[in-house]
């Protein structure tokens, strides 16, 4: 039975509508929430990130600067995605009482957002780069800010995909192998800062240089126990290039 769906392109079907353009020649639907529809759009040369509605229609979004956005999500009324700001993708948030929002990196270059639930945006940012970059799960919230959910033992990069009533779900893979598991992450828990051996909070140079003769074997791990991230007894480059990276930046949670 016909129930009076909408679709992207030309009327296909009775009951049918298209939601149209802003100008350009195609839209793109992402997702939808409570009959607030939101993807990207041609304007007639750049795309960019829109909301629909019933009684509003397709309203452009904007950017971050740049001239290019895409929504990824929406709930209640927040979308979510990335833009271009001064070159770089950054993750953005958006609603109808304060525009679009940037939502920052952790270090890094870049961010885009991939889920929004009860104000919670969560999504994968480059953390500062070491070495090579690495990209971490993100979670951000109008109080917390950017939080860098970090990765599980032997893991290096992580992308934060879907978020609920806190729990935020993802992948996580190594640089060397590319391999990925699911990870989950809990609100309240944070992953451990690699490199943190006096447990301070961060990262300094004199733990570095420790966790350095401890992979030279100059020092036993007991010196700093939490640089060994993957629990193999030792410290890799890997487990030092991530305490570089919270020494750039700051520890998470």
């Amino acid at each position: 039975r016909d129930r009076g769906a909408v679709t992207l392109g030309g009327s296909t079907a009775s009951g049918t509508s298209p939601l149209g353009t802003l100008g350009g020649a195609y839209s793109y639907a992402q997702a939808v929430s409570n009959g607030q529809v939101v993807g990207y759009v041609d304007t007639g040369g750049d795309q960019h990130a829109f909301s629909w509605t019933q009684a509003g229609g397709m309203v452009d979004l904007g950017a971050l600067g740049g001239t290019s956005s895409h929504a990824s999500a929406v709930s209640n009324g927040q979308v979510v995605g990335y833009a271009f700001a001064g070159g770089a993708q950054h993750a953005f948030s958006w609603t109808q009482g304060g525009g679009m929002v940037d939502l920052g990196t952790l270090g890094g270059t870049s961010s885009q957002a991939s889920a929004v639930s009860n104000g919670q945006v969560v999504g994968n940012a480059d953390t500062p780069p070491v070495y090579d970059v690495l990209t971490h799960a993100f979670s951000w919230t109008p109080a917390g800010g950017m939080v860098d959910l970090g990765t599980p033992p032997g893991a290096t990069n992580s992308s934060a995909v879907a978020v609920s009533n806190g729990q935020v779900v993802g992948n996580a893979s190594d640089t060397r192998g590319g391999v990925f598991h699911a990870v989950l992450w809990t609100a309240g828990q944070a992953p451990p800062c690699v490199g943190d051996c006096d447990g301070s909070g961060d990262v300094t140079v004199n733990e570095l240089i420790t966790m350095v003769n401890i992979a030279l074997g100059n020092a036993q791990v007991s010196a700093c126990p939490i640089g060994d991230a993957d629990g193999s007894g030792d410290i890799t480059v890997n487990e030092i290039i991530k305490a570089v990276g919270y020494a750039l930046g700051s520890c998470p949670g």
